[in-house]
C-alpha cells in the first residue's frame, strides 16, 4: 500500500478492500501494543523517569 501511495504512476491499481483490511489489522496491532506498554508498574515508571533525569543532568554538565 505504501508503494502505491509513493509512486505517482503505479503499474497496478490498488485493491481498496485489501488496503482497508490492512489498515484495520494495523489499527488492532497498534491498540494491542499500546495496551501492553501501558501495563507497567509504578516502580518501572519511576525508574524510567529517573534514568531520563540522570541523562539530562549528564547532558547539562557536559
Amino acid at each position: 500500500m505504501l508503494c502505491y501511495l509513493r509512486d505517482p504512476a503505479p503499474e497496478r491499481k490498488m485493491d481498496v478492500s485489501a488496503a482497508l483490511r490492512l489498515l484495520a489489522a494495523h489499527k488492532e496491532t497498534i491498540a494491542a501494543e499500546r495496551a501492553t506498554r501501558a501495563n507497567v508498574s509504578a516502580a518501572e515508571v519511576r525508574a524510567s523517569i529517573g534514568r531520563k533525569v540522570d541523562a539530562l543532568r549528564e547532558q547539562l554538565l557536559a
